[in-house]
């Protein structure tokens, strides 16, 4: 079953993950950077900038760190780093009606974005091309690519957990 919303309902789709909210510009002023004033739409998170300065200033990475730096696409030697990104929520009130605190986690991709809710039987499943305002959510079409989708995200939370400290020798 989709759910359509109209324009003025927007406000009360149940959703927290929203384009508007997750997609905000990064701008990066560095004088020694080659891509002065150059505009890049990579899939990038707030936990990349660690890494981007620690790159920047030619120091390591420390061991667990989930980032990645973003100055191959800054430099214009890659269009992206990635072709997913996972974003957690662990909020620390009840609102939307939720049963507890909200707790979710998202999976964006240029194509999708899934996002599953703790507490609750429903989430939520856009298809970002043919419905950039997310109006219509295919959680209830149970499709392939919903399937992928929740795939995706479970690997890529596995891909993302904590694991330092790194064991010295295996069991």
């Amino acid at each position: 079953t989709r759910v359509r919303s109209s324009a003025a309902s927007d406000v009360y789709k149940r959703q927290i993950h929203y384009q508007s909210v997750i997609r905000v510009p990064f701008i990066w002023a560095d004088p020694a950077t080659s891509g002065r004033g150059t505009r890049r739409n990579a899939l990038t998170g707030t936990l990349d900038i660690a890494a981007t300065i620690l790159d920047r200033a030619n120091l390591a990475p420390f061991n667990g760190m989930q980032s990645v730096s973003l100055m191959a696409v800054i430099d214009g030697a890659r269009d992206r780093l990635r072709d997913g990104l996972v974003i957690e929520e662990e909020g620390q009130r009840v609102y939307m009606g939720f049963p507890g605190r909200v707790r979710m986690r998202t999976l964006v991709t240029e194509r999708h974005r899934l996002s599953l809710y703790d507490g609750v039987d429903w989430g939520e499943f856009y298809d970002l091309q043919e419905d950039p305002h997310e109006r219509v959510n295919l959680w209830g079409d149970r499709t392939e690519a919903l399937r992928a989708a929740q795939d995706r995200l479970i690997r890529e939370m596995i891909a993302i957990a904590e694991t330092s400290p790194r064991p010295s020798a295996l069991a």
